[in-house]
This record gives structure tokens, C-alpha cells and sequence, in this order.
């Protein structure tokens, strides 16, 4: 029951091997917090032990410098143990490049999910500014229109009853003048409708443009609606994987040197991939030729190499 051995370490790791390994501890002692790292090694294995594993081996390769022949000899012991139980950081990494690649993508997809309304809420913008212009020259209009028809009703007004005065007139001049007032009365009349005709028709007009945009503005405002709601759906699954992911991250992160993380996690932010295979002297992310001797550190796989030209991490594989 590994899991359930958290509390144990933490008392052996603060308490039992400091005082065993101090500088008035005995040979006895010495010894004995070597077998303890030893069985914690062996038994618990790197990944329970992943937060302290460089503490264990600098604590091994520490008593392996003691001037007592038995303590080096379990000390050397100690360190076979430690490198055969060492997960290697190149599988390590390449299970966390899968995790970063879809990490780094999805945060992309979430940063970027907002910009998908965007041409939406900009063609619900201009229809609501139209709408606004359509309806102020609606009103200029009907203003016109009301201004026509008080100048009709007076001029109408007016024409009907200089004709009722007409019969009462006694003179051939009076006759002439009022005749003509009548004439003038009704050119203006004429003039007047026909002015209101054209003003009422745009506004008729405007009216059905008026309709149909705001048809147009509640049928987008619908689709925007509906479109915000699949997005935050979609967010939301988004945020779920972002969740497991960052759950499988903090699993391996432990693991790896924190320097080479470091760097390991800027390169897979610049590319797709951050640790890649030589082949044949080559680099399969850059595809550049390596230097021979530089290859030849990256087969014997003793320590993390950076491709020089594209920073990537390297590993060898053998030509099939």
C-alpha cells in the first residue's frame, strides 16, 4: 500500500535519517539510513518518492565519499539501486509533450472562443445603429407630414370659405379679387397634397424598412443568444479537459528536473513538438545534421541534450 505510506516517510525523511546521517552519528547508524533509502528506493519506487528522490540520491552519493570501507560499500550499493529505479526523464517527457501540445491548444481555443461572436455582435451592432438612423428619420418625416396636413386643413379651410362669401359679393371687382384668392387657394391646396402624398408614401416606406429591421435585430439577437450559450457549453468542456490534463501534468512534473521543465515547457509553447529523436546524426525537428561527437552524447543518453540549432530536447533512436 504505497499511498498509504505518506506519513511514515515524512517522519524517516525528518527525523530518522537527519539524525543517522549527522556528523556525530555512527558507523552503525550511517549504515542504517542507507538501508533505509535503499528499501524506500527499492520498494516505494520513484513515483511515491518523486518530491524527495534528488534529496534520497544526494544523501546516497554523500556517505559515499566516508572514509569507512563498509559505509562506501553500502553507499555504492545504494547508488546501482537508485539508477536502476530511476525512471528515465525522455519517457517522462514524452507523455508530458502529449499533455502540453493539447494543453497549449485548448488554452488557445479558449482564449481565442470569443472572437467566433464576434461577427455576430458586429452585425447586431450595425442593424441596432440603422434602426436608430431609420427610426430619427421616421420621425423627421411624420413631423413633416403633420406640419403638411395643418397647412392643408388651413388653406382648405380658407379656399371654402371665400367660396361661401362668393354669393354675397355685390361688385364685379370684389368678384375678381375673391375669385382669384380662390384660384391661388387651390393651386397651394394641390400643392399641399401632393407634397403630403410623396411625404406619407416615405413614410410608408420607412415604416416597412423599420419592421423588418427590427425583425431582423430580435432573429439576431436570438441567434447570438443561442450562439453564446454553445459556446459556454463548449468552454465548459474545454475547462473539463484543461482539468484532467492539469491533473495528469502534476503527476509527471514531480519527476522532472525543474530546469530542464522549465525550458521543456517554452519549447512545446513554440512548437508541437519539444523532445524528438536523432536519426543517423540528424535532428527530426529541425532536420539539421548534428556534430558527430555532440550525437554521440545524445546515444549514450548520460544527460538531457538541447538540439543547438532548435533547442529541442534530443533523444536517440536507431535507424530501422
Amino acid at each position: 500500500h504505497k499511498e498509504l505510506s505518506g506519513d511514515i516517510i515524512q517522519v524517516i525523511i525528518t527525523k530518522i535519517l537527519p539524525k543517522y546521517v549527522s556528523s556525530s552519528s555512527s558507523s552503525f547508524e550511517a549504515k542504517m539510513a542507507l538501508y533505509i533509502a535503499d528499501d524506500m528506493i527499492e520498494f516505494l519506487g520513484m513515483d511515491v518518492l518523486a518530491n524527495i528522490w534528488n534529496d534520497i540520491f544526494k544523501l546516497i552519493t554523500s556517505l559515499a565519499l566516508s572514509k569507512d570501507d563498509a559505509i562506501r560499500q553500502a553507499a555504492v550499493y545504494g547508488i546501482g539501486i537508485f539508477a536502476k529505479f530511476t525512471t528515465k526523464d525522455f519517457d517522462n517527457l514524452k507523455d508530458l509533450q502529449d499533455i502540453l501540445v493539447q494543453k497549449y491548444d485548448l488554452e488557445k481555443k479558449v482564449a481565442e472562443a470569443p472572437q467566433q461572436l464576434s461577427t455576430q455582435e458586429a452585425l447586431l451592432s450595425r442593424l441596432k445603429s440603422e434602426f436608430i438612423e431609420k427610426n430619427t428619420e421616421y420621425e423627421g418625416i411624420k413631423n413633416t407630414v403633420n406640419t403638411l396636413k395643418a397647412e392643408l386643413d388651413e388653406v382648405v379651410k380658407t379656399r371654402e370659405s371665400d367660396e361661401q362669401r362668393l354669393s354675397s359679393i355685390e361688385t364685379h371687382r370684389e368678384f375678381d379679387t375673391l375669385e382669384k384668392a380662390i384660384n391661388e387657394a387651390k393651386d397651394k391646396e394641390d400643392k399641399v397634397r401632393g407634397n403630403l402624398h410623396e411625404e406619407e408614401k416615405k413614410l410608408a416606406e420607412l415604416k416597412e424598412i423599420i419592421n423588418s429591421s427590427e425583425e431582423m435585430i430580435n432573429a439576431q439577437e436570438s441567434d447570438l443568444n443561442d450562439s453564446r450559450k454553445a459556446l459556454n457549453k463548449q468552454l465548459d468542456q474545454y475547462n473539463k479537459k484543461l482539468g484532467d490534463l492539469k491533473a495528469k501534468e502534476d503527476k509527471i512534473t514531480p519527476k522532472i528536473d525543474q530546469e530542464i521543465l522549465f525550458k521543456f515547457e517554452r519549447i512545446i509553447q513554440r512548437n508541437t513538438e519539444g523532445i524528438v529523436a536523432v536519426k543517423n546524426g540528424v535532428c527530426t525537428g529541425c532536420h539539421m545534421i548534428l556534430p558527430a561527437n555532440f550525437a554521440n552524447e545524445v546515444r549514450e543518453g548520460e544527460n538531457i541534450k538541447f538540439c543547438p540549432y532548435c533547442s529541442r530536447i534530443l533523444y536517440y533512436e536507431e535507424l530501422s
